[in-house]
């Protein structure tokens, strides 16, 4: 959803100019923009085959950096990985003169921190989502304007039989109270809804997703028991619709802040009952997941 697309178009269109860059990835893409004919010009790297970003990856055009997502912050603050010139997407600024990250906060105070060069995509369609979102406008050096619709993930449809069997099955698992942490895939859009008789459940999750919001909206994640910011959702970022955009805008119930807050041992540690959900691609005999690789293709 932050996705600086006009300037991303730009850059595709006169790649040849600029004598081979390095361009790095690191969120999860739904636009499309980015394709395997780019790296004619373009060294993609990156944090996995996350969406559109597959398409690279099935290419053999995608350079994975092997390393927790976790560990991201401290890798860029150490200056082990980084970029000379971050490109952001930002909301149309308040009276202050202050802009929002909108969709994605995740690891972008770092990048602006040690980055040379800073544009800014003021985007007046993204939403102005609270939290450790703010930045000053004058803190870029330069600025372009776009009325792009922001880019949402595509709808996953109805799930399936099975879907929903480990579902009903996760459900049970989560007592009333706990704070949730919910990943990417079917079995994280579909089981909020298997949720729907909980009560008193939090949220605390890199993503905040559709299935999260709605949640929240119905008052069964209130956020009540919460031991770290009761009563409030806290992600990383949004990953969904247009709808939810609109219910993360000016929401103080509904806050993003940095990955480095959010996935820290000594934030987690703080939650007596976190639940988390995550997917995985194969799991062996001795309990070692991969939930990254298929066929040796980062998916």
């Amino acid at each position: 959803g932050a996705e600086p697309s006009s300037v991303i178009a730009q850059l595709l269109e006169q790649r040849h100019q600029f004598g081979g860059i390095d361009v790095l990835l690191t969120g999860v893409s739904f636009g499309g923009a980015l394709a395997p004919e780019h790296a004619d010009a373009i060294r993609f790297r990156g944090i996995g085959g996350l969406g559109t970003h597959r398409t690279l990856s099935e290419a053999g055009a995608l350079d994975v950096i092997p390393a927790r997502f976790s560990d991201f912050p401290q890798l860029i603050a150490d200056g082990v990985i980084g970029a000379d010139v971050m490109i952001v997407a930002v909301s149309e600024p308040d009276t202050d003169g202050m802009v929002s990250l909108g969709p994605t906060v995740a690891l972008t105070h770092e990048l602006l921190a040690r980055a040379r060069v800073r544009i800014a995509e003021v985007n007046p369609n993204l939403p102005f989502v609270l939290g450790d979102t703010l930045v000053s406008l004058d803190r870029f050096d330069a600025v372009v304007r776009s009325d792009r619709m922001p880019v949402t993930m595509p709808d996953p449809g109805p799930p399936g039989l099975t879907v929903q069997r480990i579902c009903h099955t996760v459900a049970s698992l989560i007592p009333d109270g706990a704070t949730l942490q919910l990943g990417i895939g079917s079995i994280a859009n579909a089981l909020p809804d298997h949720l729907r008789n909980h009560r008193r459940l939090g949220v605390h999750s890199a993503i905040l997703t559709d299935g999260l919001m709605q949640l929240v909206r119905s008052g069964v994640a209130d956020g009540s028991s919460k031991e770290r910011e009761p009563g409030v959702a806290v992600g990383g970022e949004l990953i969904g619709s247009t709808e939810l955009y609109r219910f993360a805008h000016r929401n103080p119930r509904f806050v993003l802040r940095r990955s480095a807050e959010v996935l820290a041992p000594q934030t987690l540690t703080q939650f007596r009952r976190l639940v988390s959900v995550n997917s995985a691609i194969e799991v062996d005999l001795t309990g070692q997941v991969n939930a990254e690789t298929m066929t040796g293709i980062h998916v």
